[in-house]
């Protein structure tokens, strides 16, 4: 059974100093736009395991939402890592009407993240069906 990674990343909280671009530094995840839609139906979430690749406050889970995705709100979470599996909840948010085609940011209360540690992020859609992008691990 293949593993997926979604398109997520994980930009740190603006109460830190931002870069000379302005926009924030990402603490982990994938930021490519893949090809593999995947879908939740209403109520059904799904985690995904990631490293982080930096130290910092995560302040922002970004969800690339697919075009033809009917979530009518996108919820976000970041767990601690319990054994390879997802742990406690240490932060949670949602976004409502999430755009599709585009990266979706769900603002969280800031969360310290340290590099090289596994966390999981957890998506749902209450209502609608979440169609996000996925890539096979590995690949």
């Amino acid at each position: 059974m293949a593993r997926y990674v979604a398109a997520l990343a994980l930009a740190i909280a603006s109460l830190m100093s931002l870069p000379a671009t302005g926009l924030a530094a990402v603490l982990g995840g994938d930021q490519t736009v893949e090809r593999t839609i995947d879908q939740n139906v209403a109520g059904n979430a799904e985690t995904f395991q990631m490293t982080a690749i930096a130290s910092g406050t995560a302040g922002t889970v970004s969800v690339y939402v697919d075009a033809t995705s009917t979530a009518s709100t996108l919820v976000a979470g970041i767990y601690a890592d319990n054994g390879g599996h997802p742990g406690t909840l240490l932060t949670q948010g949602s976004k409502a009407a999430p755009t599709g085609a585009a990266w979706n940011d769900v603002s969280v209360p800031p969360v310290a993240m340290i590099s090289g540690a596994t966390y999981w992020i957890g998506i749902l859609a209450p209502s609608g069906t979440l169609k996000f992008r996925i890539k096979s691990a590995g690949k």
